[in-house]
């Protein structure tokens, strides 16, 4: 009976000590994988608006950089046009109202030599008022063409050249097809510029120097700044006519006005079921207006992979914790589960040897009174002897009388 109680209080003490174990175990591990979760996911979010507004400053400054060097490109075409009001000798021919031979060999020379002057021409003319006689040079004909043309004056790009403030005026080489059919082909048409040269007293107009540009100006600004062709990009006037698409895809892309106060801004938006940046940029004078859209999938999937890693190594480190925790805790119950358990041991050991002495005491007891009633004496005298012989033997003092020890020997 002692053995089965015994072995009831270990087998209680083990199985309390075993569900508090594993509840210690399964609190602090969810502890630690919510702080974990919570901690790269704090940093994820706060890193993605990090990468956000560093790109938008970026591109907003390589917007401006952008539209600086077109700017200067521009101002620098349009003083190259004025070259022909420079020459007393060809403005005297485009006053003309009649030239022949030698003055059309003379003007068409100097338009060869504006053509190769330049190494970003697709062609350039000169369209004269007077006489209706245009002159030309291009890249596919290496040739000087003679035409005559009538009503230049009601065309639409001589009235905006015409009624501008410096004679002059732009426009896409196609407004239909901005997009290169090879991209970034440096010899694909770009713009034009018409240039009106008038009379310096009258300010009547005596011509137009018509000059096409190519591409190659564009993709040398662009390979400096580093553009990627990841990204989408578009060049336009302010009132959102298209020059430049890095990508057929903006086509449809709607204009986003900004006026001279405000030079640049940004904004998401959708497009196409995407969601992009969208970063614009005025130019000084307010008549270029630079759009990129950069797409947010793209700006997020190095740190998605960077996020994906860090999760990788906090859910191998959290495993890791959680397995040392387990041990430790499990050593520490275990300590106390054996101390609680030798506590417990001793308790009971103490109680049966207050127990038994007095269970045997007891038994004698019993045992000699009925000797008495039976009346066999010597038994009687015996387990006395043996009862005062036990006392003797469970008393716990170290030192006793050698009367004690004495009445032992004879008892015995």
């Amino acid at each position: 009976m002692k053995l089965f109680h015994a072995k009831k209080l270990r087998s209680g003490l083990k199985t309390l000590f075993s569900h508090i174990s594993v509840q210690i175990i399964m609190i602090v591990g969810t502890t630690v994988v919510l702080v974990l979760l919570c901690t790269v996911m704090f940093f994820y979010h706060s890193t993605v608006k990090i990468i956000r507004t560093n790109a938008v400053r970026s591109n907003e400054i390589i917007l401006e950089q952008f539209n600086n060097g077109f700017e200067t490109y521009i101002a620098e075409l349009k003083n190259f046009t004025l070259n022909v009001r420079m020459d007393s000798g060809i403005l005297s021919i485009i006053e003309s109202p009649d030239i022949g031979y030698i003055e059309q060999e003379t003007l068409g020379n100097y338009m060869k030599a504006m053509f190769y002057s330049r190494h970003d021409l697709y062609d350039i003319s000169v369209h004269m008022l007077r006489n209706d006689t245009m002159i030309r040079f291009s890249r596919d004909t290496k040739k000087v063409s003679v035409s005559h043309e009538t009503n230049i004056e009601q065309e639409d790009w001589f009235l905006a050249a015409a009624s501008s403030p410096d004679y002059s005026c732009i426009a896409p080489y196609r407004p239909d097809v901005c997009y290169p059919k090879e991209s970034f082909a440096s010899s694909a048409p770009f713009l034009r510029i018409y240039r009106v040269i008038i009379n310096a007293y009258t300010k009547k107009p005596l011509a137009v120097v018509e000059a096409t540009c190519d591409m190659s100006i564009m993709n040398s600004i662009i390979k400096d700044l580093g553009q990627d062709k990841s990204s989408l990009f578009r060049l336009s006037d302010q009132d959102g006519t298209p020059y430049f698409l890095n990508s057929p895809q903006l086509t449809d892309l709607p204009v986003f006005p900004l006026s001279t106060e405000d030079t640049a801004k940004q904004e998401s938006v959708m497009f196409r079921n995407d969601e992009y940046l969208c970063v614009t940029h005025l130019s000084r004078d307010g008549h270029w207006l630079l759009t990129k859209l950069i797409s947010v999938d793209t700006l997020t999937a190095q740190n998605i992979s960077s996020r994906n890693i860090s999760l990788l190594v906090l859910i191998t480190a959290t495993v890791i914790s959680i397995t040392a925790i387990a041990f430790l805790v499990h050593l520490l119950i275990q300590k106390n589960y054996v101390m609680a358990l030798g506590e417990k041991t001793a308790k009971l050991q103490a109680l049966e040897s207050q127990v038994n002495p007095h269970f045997l005491y007891n038994s004698l007891q019993v045992i000699s009174s009925r000797t008495i009633v039976t009346g066999d004496r010597e038994i009687y005298k015996m387990i006395e002897a043996l009862a005062a012989n036990l006392r003797y033997a469970f008393k716990e003092s170290v030192l006793v009388p050698v009367s004690l020890e004495v009445q032992y020997v004879r008892n015995y």
